[in-house]
């Protein structure tokens, strides 16, 4: 295949994990004959994935986990010479024990995965339990045929096309909630299991559409596999994608508005224009930013979906804390033990959805703790929860829209030359999905700019 025009020039925007893959499939499919230019408001890259450190270590403020099933990242860290590591929180050797709170007791505790494990699991939430796997690695499997798909380099228009060619359309339409009970999967599982690792994984109840049910889930292990991280952090990928792609990055420029000159009677390129009202015209832009949170003005060109400018974003708050969690706000002992994953259910009583531990500090048992919650966390309930508090980190940020069924959903492409990859944002959102779905965009912008010869 030959390019149509040999000065050709990709602007992609947004340096999130989208952005940065973009750049590489991008690289990988035009070789020497592209310049790739990547604009980024912040003067970090990687989004969602947020790498700082904190305590005198890395530690993870975003998407900190990749799991097993997400082959195209696994795939591109082995590319890339990166080195598997364990997620923080997780010790090698070790059984990761888990409590499931209601805001009074834990209604479950297991270590592990293990015999006693399986028979607390198996006593508490009988054949249900057992339902709840089937039904989320059947939904994994179906996922997973798109690995075939672009093996094959076949590309989609539209997000529900891509989901009803993988046969999990209908899942994106109901609610976890029914998509559960259709399986014969108990309301206590519903509310206790699924609510619990949701919560832990998109902040949000079992009100969100069975697919993304079904990612979070897997997520949380239901569907086997194993969860993983980059070693020395997960910002790592995104800088070697952009090494790797030649692209030339640019941080602290928030573009503002994205034109056709062709609309005034000029070129079919597109302009790209910065909040100084600097522009550049190039061959095709992607973008890889969420239109919802964007601020981006459209001229000459149709924005993504009108519709999507009024759903409702969820924002999550990440607090580390450096201190001794207290047993007694527990309900045990003051030399209690504590899970070091606790999951919570959709409850009043419940201020955050989920507390983690990270690492020890110290002998005085002083560690360094990871919660999420939905609203602002102040200093009255941290020292209620904590015994001894000596350092917090509080981050906040927009993680996902409201992941109910919808049938509002974007194009990938919305004109020869102009690509969204957050089309599939108001389905699902996760590491994994952003990385196909840029893949994708980017074998719609290579099908459109090249000839066969």
């Amino acid at each position: 295949m030959a390019l149509e025009n040999r000065e050709f020039a990709v602007g992609i925007v947004g340096a999130g994990i989208a952005g940065c893959c973009a750049s590489y499939f991008v690289r990988e499919a035009f070789g020497d004959n592209v310049r790739i230019v990547v604009y980024e408001e912040e003067a970090r890259i990687g989004g969602r994935i947020h790498t700082a450190t904190f305590a005198g270590a890395k530690i993870e403020l975003g998407a900190g986990l990749i799991h097993s099933s997400n082959r195209l990242l696994v795939s591109l860290m082995d590319r890339l010479s990166l080195s598997e590591g364990t997620p923080q929180g997780r010790e090698i050797g070790k059984p990761l024990t888990v409590g499931l709170w209601n805001g009074q007791v834990f209604a479950l505790r297991v270590s592990g995965l293990g015999l006693v494990a399986q028979g607390k699991l198996a006593f508490r939430y009988g054949l249900s339990l057992m339902r709840l796997r089937r039904a989320a690695k059947q939904a994994v499997a179906r996922w997973s045929k798109i690995y075939g798909f672009q093996r094959r380099n076949h590309v989609f228009l539209t997000p529900r096309e891509l989901f009803e060619k993988l046969g999990i359309f209908e899942l994106a339409q109901e609610e976890t909630y029914e998509f559960l009970r259709k399986n014969g999967v108990s309301e206590r599982v519903a509310t206790e299991l699924f609510d619990g690792i949701s919560r832990a994984v998109f902040n949000q109840n079992g009100t969100i559409n069975a697919f993304a049910g079904a990612v979070a889930l897997a997520a949380g292990g239901i569907a086997g596999g194993r969860v993983l991280s980059v070693l020395g952090g997960n910002d790592r990928l995104c800088q070697e994608l952009l090494n790797a792609a030649g692209a030339h990055l640019e941080t602290n420029r928030r573009i503002v508005q994205l034109r056709s000159p062709a609309s005034r009677g000029g070129s079919e390129k597109i302009s790209v224009v910065d909040q100084t009202q600097g522009s550049e015209e190039l061959d095709a832009v992607i973008l890889a930013a969420p239109f919802e949170t964007s601020r981006i003005r459209f001229e000459g060109v149709d924005a993504p979906c009108t519709s999507l400018q009024g759903k409702e974003s969820k924002t999550t708050y990440v607090t580390y804390i450096v201190g001794r969690l207290s047993p007694v706000f527990f309900g045990l002992s003051e030399g209690g033990k504590l899970p070091a994953l606790i999951l919570t259910t959709e409850t009043q009583d419940v201020p955050f959805s989920s507390i983690s531990f990270v690492r020890s500090l110290d002998k005085r048992r002083n560690a360094v703790y990871k919660m999420q919650s939905r609203e602002a966390v102040d200093d009255r309930l941290l020292f209620t929860l904590f015994v001894e508090m000596r350092e917090v980190l509080r981050v906040r940020w927009m993680a996902y829209t409201a992941l109910k069924p919808t049938r509002n959903w974007p194009s990938f492409k919305l004109r020869k030359g102009l690509y969204y990859v957050n089309a599939m944002e108001s389905v699902v959102s996760c590491l994994e999905t952003e990385a196909v779905a840029s893949k994708n965009v980017v074998g719609l912008l290579t099908r459109d700019f090249t000839t066969v010869r």
